[in-house]
């Protein structure tokens, strides 16, 4: 519920993977310049 936004923002985000559990979560991308452009 509390990370509701979060995972609508970065699942918009078609370079990255984003996997979520409970209040656990995992980014995923090829380089960091896709994570901080």
């Amino acid at each position: 519920m509390y990370l509701n936004t979060l995972d609508h923002q970065l699942d918009s985000n078609r370079h990255i993977i984003y996997v979520r559990y409970m209040d656990d979560f995992v980014i995923l991308a090829k380089t960091l310049l896709l994570l901080f452009p």
